[in-house]
């Protein structure tokens, strides 16, 4: 009858070899002999057919079954041979039926059938190797799904007959089924008793396997996994590399063995996924993280609703998730996973096997969503799963430890939230029951010993108990000792016994604990790929002075390794090296040497930047990226000029400010050099507008969609810095010219050839100004009292007057503003204030200056100060304009085209008296204000303009039209509200007539003929609190979509006061000659000129600062 476990040959042939064997056992009556070989051959068919059809398996499955037993029961006792082929044959029918449809009685049943057909083989008869490997496949299979102690020990005993049969001969045709079971038994063995050398032995056993099963076997594809997963799980033992991709390779092999259709495709893929996952954590490479993400969605699409394995697909594609959430921060792929793992649980109902394993999962991933976002109710739902899991694996159960110390996990998490003494001393007690569940030698022995060190060096943080302590660090020595060199974990189990001696230092000033920590770490440095936490650490010691072990030296050294650390997330290796910088800050004893080293070391941090910002990310993504590195530039310029050293502070402060709109312009800048070759530049340029053009906002349920985008972008992104890589090295001359290095100084200082620039910061290291002149000389001028501290105050007292203003009711603050004279005078006196400490000093032999602010002064209004109501007073020395960095500003003269008429010139007119908030308050004189405007250049009196058509006005604008009209306009005048959203300055905007017009929305247009924004709103130029200097408002915006010009607003201002400014100044100015082109320095002029009007009116005793201090020029 041959392998009860054989399949037809010719698959495609199933239905006609199925109608053959139905026809021949149609002419043979019921009690001929010969239908017994007949009908074995025909459940054959109808297993395989169950495999390809999921639509009638179960029906194919059932008549198999039923065929076997009526067969079975008419076979002759004296023939047991035959007894043992249907024996077999029906057993696997109720294991496939199992897998198929999940009840347990199918299982034990396939058990129950192999054990018969195993007592009636003889020792040395053939068959009895495969009911052995039948019967031991049964036994896994329920061992994995049910954890009952006694399978395992059976099929420890079937083990000792399996490696009696191995002794058969090379050549016999029934051996690698005997070597196959024996391998198996020998891994389960390892899972549980943690012997290497029962591990190595199966390895080699699986060689021999593959080596039995060639390719064009029918069992090669299942010999690859095998051997691949002892692999994998030798590699998560001792760490060679050369086993993790060796097992990479099998496994990938074995999928092209399972094409589409195959029955054992989705479990090849699942195996793949995990090997992939192993190699991200161990090499950060983002391909196999995403890699893996696809391979467990196609294998959760091959288990639909109902199919008996789509819980364990679920808990696996919910697991990549959560690995990737935790290397890249997307919220959204951790709220992917808890919605995985809410349908996983729901398919695991009280009885079921994998319930507690769901359980477990779910509770880890609220755990850590807690961690978070700090909603309580995540971790006391993950709490209350996680009892509820260990009540379903009580004592003797395999997983009750790594309930335990789930459990104890969220205990202790809520012990530091809530304080709860009982919640540490449960969790200490939880952790002590695991270890005793793995003793030595118990592979998962070292986690148990780290988790419960930690647990008591917390308690020890909270009573100061030494013992506790003491303990921890007797727990970590241990979990070293079974992690020694060459281990993938020893590199962890240094770091975490490193963090522990350094609590005993902090608290008992023990040097030879010190000494210890510091050996520790070095010994951790040594390993391959190796930076961990304790190195961190190790910074903070080399620059505490009160240590034999200060060296602010080796503490920029050690920086320089860690920043260069290829496995590291960017962004936090970025916030931690700016935090640890930042004590450079309070060394007041620093000489030059060391100095100019933390110049240097800053400035790889600002290298970083772009990186952890990559062209691949969204605009939101990238400019979180970059929030922890915020300070890094002004920094770095201010060790620089406490240097003296002008250009490389200069240089490094357009680096690593405005990063966000760098990459973004970056997008939008396309590669033309007659030098590089022209299939390059079509590569680049193909890759920048797929980059620049955001995909269709996709459905948030729509999340594998919303991956593969993401893993494209990534793609593409990592492409195109190898080809921008390759230019700058084989066109480095061409590369300069395009900006594809970053900018020098001899280049920036070219933005100030139409007047100097004042370039102002503020830090704990240098507060001043740096003045680059015309001719491209600079000053440094010390400004001492405009220390950081100051300068907070001065803007919470300003923002206080501002918003008291703002209090008093509308009608008190009609014509031009006037407000209570104690209001008015406090404006006075910050503005003075700010004019004998900042703006005094800096303001000789300037008559036109581009005020370059950063950091705090980012928010400080310097172009008002002044000696007010009648003394002297900035606007008396010279016309103030910004600019958020030198590079945006030459870039904006770079594109400017000087031969736009000004007669020709598209305007958009846009008012919004109503918004389409609720809460936003009617905006009184915007209608007046667009209709005032367009009267001026197309009334009578007599028009600047003669053709009028050129003037489009939009009453009760909304986004759509606003958007068409701007597509070939080259003024804008908008007079609306508008809102900066602190924290999320994405989504600032113009609220319109139909609704929120947000900067993401508005950067994705790009506006060639674009010269001159007005924008008569709120808020325009404020900027966020917390990323000053990446310049994120809407009048950065305007700049980047292509307006040279834009008036813009630094807060709140009163609506009656846009008529007022507007005051035909600024287009009477633009106007002068209509036939001429449009001129950018005439803007600057005008609205100074405005503002004077203002400002110098009669009754400007009264006119409160506030009114017309916002209004700002930035640009050309």
């Amino acid at each position: 009858m041959g392998n009860p476990n054989s399949q037809p040959a010719d698959h495609v042939h199933i239905e006609v070899a199925m109608t053959l064997y139905q026809s021949a056992l149609d002419l043979l009556p019921a009690d001929n002999p010969a239908r017994a070989p007949l009908i074995h051959r025909l459940i054959q068919v109808l297993k395989a057919r169950s495999a390809q059809s999921g639509d009638r398996a179960a029906e194919d499955l059932d008549r198999a079954i039923q065929l076997g037993y009526e067969t079975f029961f008419l076979l002759p006792n004296g023939d047991p041979d035959s007894r043992v082929h249907f024996l077999s044959i029906i057993a696997h029918c109720h294991r496939a039926r199992f897998e198929l449809c999940g009840d347990r009685d199918d299982l034990d049943g396939a058990i129950h059938l192999h054990c018969e057909a195993l007592d009636l083989s003889q020792p040395r008869n053939p068959l009895r190797a495969h009911v052995l490997t039948g019967l031991t496949t049964a036994l896994s299979i329920r061992y994995e799904k049910y954890k009952d102690h006694a399978d395992f020990e059976w099929i420890v005993a079937l083990r000792a007959e399996s490696a009696a049969l191995v002794h058969w001969p090379l050549g016999h045709q029934h051996r690698s089924a005997i070597v196959d079971n024996l391998a198996v038994a020998l891994q389960a063995r390892f899972g549980q008793v943690g012997d290497r050398a029962d591990l190595d032995s199966a390895i080699t056993l699986h060689r021999e396997v593959l080596e039995l099963r060639p390719a064009g076997h029918p069992h090669h594809s299942s010999s690859l996994g095998n051997l691949a997963g002892a692999l994998l799980t030798r590699f998560e033992q001792l760490g060679d590399r050369a086993d993790l991709d060796s097992a990479i390779t099998l496994l990938r092999e074995a999928l092209e063995l399972r094409p589409a259709g195959h029955p054992d495709r989705s479990s090849s893929l699942s195996n793949l996924a995990v090997a992939l996952l192993t190699r991200f954590t161990q090499l950060g490479d983002r391909a196999d993280l995403d890699s893996a993400v696809t391979l467990l969605r196609e294998a959760l699409e091959l288990y639909p609703a109902g199919h008996p394995d789509r819980s364990s697909s679920l808990n696996n594609l919910a697991g990549a998730l959560q690995t990737r959430f935790e290397q890249l921060g997307d919220r959204a792929d951790l709220d992917s996973a808890i919605t995985l793992l809410r349908e996983a649980l729901e398919l695991c109902p009280a009885g079921h096997p994998d319930r507690s394993s769901s359980l477990n999962n779910l509770a880890g991933a609220l755990h850590t969503r807690f961690e978070q976002l700090g909603d309580r109710a995540d971790l006391d739902s993950a709490i209350t799963l996680h009892r509820e899991a260990l009540e379903l694996r009580p004592a003797g159960h395999p997983d009750r430890s790594s309930s335990l110390s789930n459990l104890a996990g969220a205990l202790r998490t809520r012990f530091e939230q809530l304080g709860d003494r009982a919640d540490l001393d449960s969790a200490i007690t939880l952790l002590r029951e695991a270890l005793e569940l793995r003793p030595a030698r118990h592979p998962d022995r070292s986690s148990s010993l780290g988790n419960l060190a930690l647990a008591l060096r917390t308690r020890f943080e909270q009573l100061g108990d030494r013992a506790d302590l003491d303990s921890a660090i007797t727990l970590h020595r241990e979990a070293l000792e079974l992690h020694p060199a060459g281990h993938p974990d020893h590199g962890a189990s240094l770091s975490n016994l490193a963090a522990c001696v350094l609590y005993r230092w902090h608290h008992f000033r023990d040097d030879a604990a010190l000494d210890e920590f510091i050996a520790l770490c070095e010994r951790a440095a040594i390993i391959s790929h190796g930076t961990y936490s304790c190195h961190w650490s190790l910074v903070s010691i080399r620059l505490d002075p009160e240590t034999s072990h200060y060296s602010p030296r080796e503490a920029l050294d050690l920086l320089t390794h860690l920043l260069h650390n290829p496995l590291a997330v960017v962004q936090h290796t970025l916030g931690q090296a700016v935090s640890k910088l930042a004590r450079f800050s309070e060394i007041g004893d620093l000489n030059k040497s060391t100095q100019q080293r933390v110049v240097e070391v800053y400035s790889e941090v600002i290298s970083l930047m772009p990186r952890a910002a990559y062209l691949g990310l969204s605009p939101k993504q990238r400019l979180q990226s970059v929030t922890d590195a915020e300070p890094a530039a002004i920094m770095a310029a201010s060790h620089a000029l406490a240097l003296h050293d002008i250009p490389t502070a200069i240089e490094l402060l357009e680096q690593g400010r405005a990063v966000f709109w760098q990459q973004a312009t970056r997008l939008r800048t396309p590669l033309v050099s007659s030098q590089i070759p022209l299939f390059k530049q079509n590569e680049i340029n193909q890759l920048l507008h797929s980059l620049d053009n955001q995909p269709i906002l996709l459905s948030p349920q729509d999340r594998r969609s919303i991956e593969q985008e993401e893993a494209k972008r990534w793609r593409q992104s990592q492409r195109l810095e190898e080809l921008l890589k390759e230019v700058r090295r084989q066109f480095e001359a061409e590369a300069k010219e395009h900006s594809l290095f970053p900018p020098e100084y001899p280049s920036l200082i070219q933005a100030a050839k139409k007047g100097p620039i004042v370039v102002l910061l503020s830090t704990p290291v240098f507060s001043g100004a740096v003045i680059i002149k015309q001719g491209g000389a600079s000053d440094l001028v010390h400004l001492p009292e405009a220390k950081p501290s100051w300068l907070d105050a001065w803007i919470q007292s300003w923002d206080k007057y501002v918003e008291s203003a703002r209090a008093l009711p509308r009608d008190a603050r009609a014509a031009y503003m006037a407000g209570p004279k104690d209001i008015s005078d406090s404006q006075h006196e910050l503005l003075e204030e700010l004019w004998d400490k900042v703006a005094l000093p800096v303001i000789q032999a300037l008559s036109l200056a581009k005020v370059c602010p950063t950091g705090i002064f980012s928010h400080i209004p310097m172009h008002a100060a002044g000696v007010y109501p009648s003394g002297p007073c900035c606007s008396d020395y010279f016309i103030s304009s910004y600019t958020s960095t030198l590079t945006t500003l030459l870039k904006s003269r770079d594109s400017f085209q000087h031969s736009l008429p000004t007669h020709t010139a598209k305007v958009v007119l846009a008012a919004v008296p109503h918004a389409a908030y609720s809460r936003a308050s009617q905006i009184p004189g915007t209608t007046e204000e667009i209709h005032a405007i367009h009267d001026l250049l197309c009334g009578k009196q007599p028009p600047l303009l003669q053709d009028t058509s050129r003037v489009v006005v939009l009453h009760d604008a909304d986004s759509t039209a606003l958007k068409e009209q701007l597509n070939d306009a080259a003024i804008l005048h908008l007079a609306s509200h508008g809102v900066q959203m602190q924290g999320h300055p994405l989504q600032s905007g113009f609220l319109m007539a139909d609704r929120m017009l947000t900067m993401e929305e508005l950067m994705k247009l790009s506006l060639p003929n674009a010269f001159l924004a007005i924008l008569s709103a709120c808020q325009t130029a404020t900027g966020d609190i917390r990323q000053a200097d990446q310049a994120v408002h809407l009048a950065a915006t305007m700049q980047f979509l292509g307006f040279k010009s834009v008036v813009a607003t630094m807060w709140y201002v009163y609506f009656c006061t846009g008529m007022t400014l507007s005051d035909f100044t600024l287009y009477q100015h633009l106007y002068k000659d209509p036939s001429k082109p449009l001129d950018p320095d005439l803007v600057a002029i005008a609205l100074d000129e405005a503002v004077e009007k203002l400002r110098t009116s009669p009754n400007s005793k009264e006119i409160l600062p506030s009114t017309w201090a916002p209004f700002i020029h930035i640009g050309v």
